[in-house]
């Protein structure tokens, strides 16, 4: 039932999980391209996603690590 009624609304919350990892992904590509590694901080990161820094600590946990998936 919950299930119909998240779908009902529209995505799923793993469809919108998604949907937010790949923006914080994307942010860290082109941040990381643009300004290089050193100088993109997750706080840089997290706006261009436009989520909060604590998602992206929560979901990637390092710069290093985001910057792996990347």
């Amino acid at each position: 039932m919950m299930l119909f009624v998240a779908r009902v609304k529209g995505q799923s919350r793993q469809e919108k999980a998604a949907v937010t990892r790949r923006r914080m992904l994307d942010a860290a590509y082109e941040l990381f391209c643009s300004d290089g590694y050193r100088p993109t901080t997750m706080e840089a990161i997290a706006e261009r996603a436009g989520v909060a820094v604590q998602t992206l600590y929560f979901t990637f946990h390092t710069k290093d690590e985001l910057f792996q998936e990347v």
